[in-house]
């Protein structure tokens, strides 16, 4: 779990380390300028910064151009002090680009051993009251509705979820959205809203389960990303797809629709008010050649949850997380997988 949260503002430049220097010394150089000038009786000869010359000469101060001075013994300790202080944040910034929603371990219920592909959300609730009236008050929070909300006939009996081309439910913008033969309030458009306004209520915290990638069926049928002039269709790879969920197509992080389209999935998901994603397909799994960590779409999805503007937990499945990898699952998630299921 990672603390000391950085400006969402500052993650375009976290890994860009001479820009943030030169842009602390501009800031730095435009406060010393209109810093009062040193007293005449305080500039000597001795003391002088002849700029033409870059003459140091023996001290701190002296003029810049025509008397005005360039430096004070002020204005370096001040600039010293906001290149610091800039350098501090950005680092930060870097290593935690995704903070502040797990200040400590989150722990809560997730529906998938007991429920499978189709738990419904009068299930949901049942398990959340019990929750909340029992685990809450010692630090149980979490309702997490796990794997194929979306999906329409689908079981975990004889592992039928697996497959090909299963039938999901998406949105005009190629997104999953919840099946209301499953989740009644989530008719006419709500989303998962309305339970997650219900779990609220009970002052728990709402999560969902995603698939790594785009659908197969916004793929073939075009869907447009939203917000962008680009489909489905054009940032869709068939390689490198999960081997025990076909109902996705990898993503082309090397596109631009590649990000819109995660973007557009944060934005959904905020309006939902959904407080904890786990993102599936996109750790280790116990065989590198079959299930290697996915970086770029790691990166993807942890960029659009930061973007969204709603602070939401990032878990990573599955397992297990190899210790090279730890460095990069601490700047863009929160939680991940130590082993398989």
């Amino acid at each position: 779990v990672q603390t000391g949260a950085a400006p969402a503002v500052l993650e375009p430049y976290a890994n860009q380390g001479l820009f943030n220097w030169l842009i602390c010394m501009a800031l730095c150089t435009v406060l010393s300028l209109v810093l009062p000038p040193a007293k005449p009786e305080q500039v000597t000869d001795e003391l002088a910064f002849n700029w033409k010359t870059l003459n140091l000469g023996g001290g701190l101060g002296g003029p810049w151009y025509k008397g005005v001075p360039f430096w004070s013994g002020l204005s370096i300790v001040m600039m010293f002090g906001f290149v610091i202080l800039f350098s501090v944040v950005l680092y930060m910034a870097r290593r935690n680009i995704r903070s502040n929603a797990a200040p400590r371990p989150p722990m809560g219920w997730n529906s998938w051993d007991c429920f499978g592909v189709d738990v419904t959300e009068e299930e949901v609730k049942a398990n959340a009251a019990l929750m909340a009236e029992r685990l809450r008050p010692v630090g149980w929070e979490y309702i997490v509705v796990d794997l194929a909300w979306y999906g329409d006939g689908l079981t975990a009996r004889g592992e039928q979820y697996k497959m090909e081309r299963p039938p999901q439910l998406i949105d005009r913008w190629g997104r999953l959205i919840p099946n209301i033969s499953l989740h009644p309030s989530a008719a006419d458009g709500a989303g998962f809203k309305p339970l997650a306004d219900h779990l609220h209520s009970l002052g728990l915290k709402f999560g969902i389960h995603i698939m790594r990638g785009v659908p197969w069926q916004a793929v073939e049928a075009k869907s447009p990303i939203k917000g962008t002039s680009y489909t489905c269709d054009e940032i869709a790879l068939d390689k490198e797809r999960c081997h025990w969920y076909k109902g996705m197509y990898s993503i082309d992080m090397t596109h631009p629709g590649g990000q819109a389209y995660y973007d557009s999935l944060g934005e959904l998901y905020a309006s939902w008010d959904v407080d904890f994603v786990k993102a599936d397909d996109m750790n280790s799994w116990t065989d590198e050649e079959t299930s290697p960590y996915r970086v770029d779409e790691v990166e993807g999805i942890s960029r659009a949850l930061q973007r969204s503007g709603r602070p939401m937990v990032l878990s990573l499945s599955p397992g297990g997380a190899r210790l090279a990898q730890a460095a990069h699952l601490q700047r863009h998630a929160h939680m991940w997988r130590l082993s398989p299921d």
